[in-house]
């Protein structure tokens, strides 16, 4: 007998038609979809992570001359005042190459940048903080914190924090013939609490760092971690995204008028009309 296979082929057309979850495309899938969207809509942070070279990245990372367009341009137009200085005014490229008191143009500072022989400046800029993580490591302790020169720091052989760091960059760089200054930031977070308390206590939270003319234009630079930073954008932090607030730019400590961690407090409480014990 001859078996007729057309109600069979029937019945298959119409499972596959009509019954949810059956095959690619069906209901179910896209209620899957529709919750996925909804959870990450949701989530106030997104679960995929950040893909190294983006621009999120780039920002503590670019160098200049891998710059975006958009970077360039913030570039040209940022001009590092100085701030609470009292040797640093008029052309900024001539001011920032000045001697501070902590920040000579000693023997050793010149032996230290004549090992130097790049002719590039973004190179000396780089080999430079290179030459700081590879020489100074951190002496375990903040003792003497901004009293000492630059030369005083690269013969103790540490450095006690973002602060020395900082200052043995300018005073190599300008001894390259490349201005730069010495940037003191508080953290933006940190100092308005201060101010909304009215007074400083605890934990102090600021970091150095050096506005760098490099190539005809100033760029940003974090000489403890070593980063190139868009220009003016003064992160750092535990996440390495916090963001700071210039307090004072110029030569170095002494050229604010302080010379250790405690003269600086009364400084930072001074300008801002709080108190500090």
């Amino acid at each position: 007998m001859k078996f007729d296979t057309s109600f069979l082929v029937l019945a298959l057309i119409f499972v596959a038609l009509f019954v949810p979850g059956c095959g690619c495309g069906g209901a179910g899938d896209a209620e899957d979809a529709q919750t996925s969207t909804a959870t990450s809509a949701a989530t106030p942070f997104p679960q995929k992570q950040t893909p190294q070279g983006t621009a999120e990245t780039k920002q503590n990372t670019t160098q200049p001359n891998q710059q975006t367009q958009s970077n360039v341009s913030q570039a040209q137009s940022f001009s590092p005042e100085p701030v609470l200085s009292i040797s640093v005014s008029g052309d900024l490229t001539k001011g920032y190459l000045k001697e501070g008191q902590q920040s000579r143009k000693t023997a050793k500072i010149t032996q230290i940048a004549n090992s130097i022989t790049s002719t590039d400046q973004m190179q000396i800029v780089n080999s430079i903080m290179s030459w700081l993580r590879s020489n100074l490591p951190s002496c375990g302790s903040l003792d003497g914190v901004r009293a000492l020169t630059a030369e005083q720091i690269i013969n103790s052989g540490c450095a006690r924090g973002c602060t020395d760091y900082a200052l043995v960059f300018v005073t190599l760089a300008r001894a390259k013939g490349i201005s730069a200054s010495y940037t003191d930031t508080i953290e933006t977070n940190y100092l308005n609490k201060i101010k909304s308390d009215g007074n400083i206590s605890g934990m102090f939270y600021g970091h150095a760092f050096s506005d760098v003319y490099v190539n005809g234009q100033w760029i940003t630079v974090n000489p403890t971690s070593g980063n190139v930073l868009q220009p003016g954008n003064y992160i750092n932090g535990e996440s390495g995204n916090e963001p700071y607030t210039v307090f004072a730019r110029g030569l170095d400590n002494l050229d604010f008028g302080y010379d250790s961690d405690a003269e600086f407090k009364q400084k930072v409480a001074s300008v801002y009309g709080i108190s500090y014990s």
